[in-house]
C-alpha cells in the first residue's frame, strides 16, 4: 500500500476520494482497498456535475486575447497569451520560458509536470491539459492547453490554478469584453 511504502500519509484523504470518484465513474476493480469518502475535491466534483450538460459545437466562436504574466511556478515563467472557445472546444494559449521540456507520459524519464485548472465565472472547474506545444528557436514553449470541459460562455474574470512538484499559483485574470 501506498501509506506503508511511506508515499503517503496513513491518515491521508486521498485514497478514499480516489475510490469515490472511481465509484461515480462506474469504474471498478481498481484494487482501492479504503472505503470511498463521501466527498471528492470541488474541482473534480465540479467537473463530474459538468459531464451530462451537452456543448453545443456551433456554438459562437470566441478569441479574448490576454495578456497575463504569471508568478514564477518553480523556476518557470508562464504568460497567458489568449482564451479560444470554438467548435466545443476551449482552450487556453499559453507561453512560457525557463521550463522543463514535457515529455510523453510512457517515455523513462516522465514527470507530472504542471497541473493546470481553471475555473470560470459560474465558478465551474475546468480541467487544462497540453493539447499541443511548439518550441522556438529561444527555448520559448509555445502550447495550448485543452480545457475539459469546455467553457460554456466566457466571463469577465477566469480563476488560474497552477500545480507545480513545490509551488501552487492561484490567480484571478480579468477578461476583456469581446468586441
Amino acid at each position: 500500500m501506498l501509506s506503508e511504502a511511506g508515499a503517503i500519509a496513513a491518515d491521508s484523504p486521498a485514497p478514499g476520494q480516489l475510490a469515490a470518484l472511481c465509484q461515480r465513474l462506474g469504474a471498478a476493480g481498481h484494487g482501492i482497498t479504503v472505503p470511498a469518502a463521501e466527498q471528492i475535491p470541488a474541482p473534480r466534483a465540479s467537473i463530474l456535475a459538468q459531464r451530462a450538460v451537452p456543448v453545443p459545437a456551433d456554438g459562437p466562436q470566441v478569441f479574448t486575447p490576454l495578456a497575463a504574466v504569471l508568478p514564477d511556478v518553480d523556476g518557470a515563467q508562464f504568460a497567458l497569451a489568449g482564451l479560444s472557445t470554438a467548435a466545443g472546444e476551449s482552450h487556453l494559449h499559453v507561453a512560457s520560458s525557463v521550463m522543463p521540456q514535457v515529455t510523453g507520459r510512457f517515455e523513462h524519464d516522465w514527470t507530472p509536470g504542471f497541473s493546470w485548472w481553471l475555473r470560470d465565472g459560474a465558478r465551474n472547474w475546468h480541467l487544462a491539459t497540453t493539447d499541443e506545444q511548439l518550441t522556438a528557436g529561444d527555448g520559448t514553449n509555445i502550447f495550448w492547453l485543452r480545457l475539459t470541459p469546455p467553457l460554456g460562455v466566457v466571463s469577465d474574470t477566469v480563476e488560474v490554478v497552477i500545480t507545480g512538484p513545490a509551488t501552487r499559483i492561484r490567480t484571478t485574470i480579468p477578461i476583456p469584453p469581446s468586441p
